[in-house]
């Protein structure tokens, strides 16, 4: 019996580093999936955000959907009034030059400046990272890569520098741009 006990103490204190091993493997294992769930939120990763445009743009396309559709409806009623396809064509080609001469003396919107009037407005979480900043970014289509973004931060030196809150951005800002609007370096 003495001898039994010996070979029991042996065998456990030979594997007692092993069950200590498998102990803090196992604390590790459970402290990791425990808080797990919180380096990967959902909520926190993509923001929602809004595209507000300017009123001036929208104005502009109601515009041209009016006329658009007045086009439209007095072409239905010469075709229904019988007349000849040529003489709306002639009819449609007048108007045209007309609109063409009478609009050499209006100042008329050039698209590209529709297009720089735009603003989207992003509202960038408190504690985001500047991958999560990135992320934001390109979910409103303000840059084409996140990590394009990340790279132009640090090499500008404002990554540390990049702040929450909402702003509102130029879509046709380059990222230089968009890196100072963040990080309130105008």
């Amino acid at each position: 019996m003495n001898d039994f006990n010996e070979k029991l103490k042996d065998l456990l204190y030979e594997s007692i580093d092993y069950l200590i091993m498998i102990a803090i493997v196992a604390a590790v294992v459970v402290i990791i999936g425990w808080r797990l769930d919180i380096l990967f939120h959902k909520d926190g990763v993509n923001p929602p955000t809004r595209v507000v445009e300017n009123e001036l743009e929208v104005e502009d396309e109601s515009k041209d959907i009016a006329t658009g559709q007045n086009e439209d409806n007095d072409q239905e009623e010469a075709n229904e009034n019988g007349k000849d396809d040529e003489n709306t064509l002639d009819k449609e080609d007048d108007q045209k030059d007309d609109r063409d001469s009478a609009g050499d003396n209006v100042d008329r919107p050039n698209p590209s400046d529709e297009v720089q009037s735009r603003m989207v407005t992003v509202d960038i979480p408190e504690g985001t990272l500047p991958s999560g900043i990135g992320s934001i970014l390109e979910a409103s289509g303000l840059i084409s890569s996140k990590n394009d973004f990340v790279l132009k931060a640090q090499e500008m030196g404002l990554d540390r520098n990049l702040r929450s809150g909402k702003y509102e951005i130029p879509n046709n800002s380059s990222l230089e741009e968009i890196v100072k609007i963040i990080a309130n370096k105008n």
